[in-house]
């Protein structure tokens, strides 16, 4: 919110900072608790993940996937 806390009670009555600190929680945001929610989901899809790609050298490649540009259209 990046405001000083003089500002956010001006702001904000104690009811409504006690209802986002309830909100906060049930449902937590920001950074912290998104690197979690990856970490856990790699931690999840890492082993599939390994058993598809055999070893690091298919893990990357030099090559570019072939693009097309043709929009269908025909040139005169």
């Amino acid at each position: 919110m990046r405001c000083s806390i003089r500002e956010l009670l001006a702001r904000f009555d104690s009811r409504e900072l006690s209802d986002w600190q309830l909100y906060y929680s049930i449902e937590p945001w920001g950074w912290e608790i998104e690197n979690k929610r990856f970490g856990t989901l790699a931690t999840l899809l890492a082993p599939k993940a390994a058993d598809e790609l055999a070893g690091p050298e298919n893990w990357f490649t030099d090559e570019l996937p072939e693009v097309s540009l043709d929009d269908g259209r025909k040139e005169d």
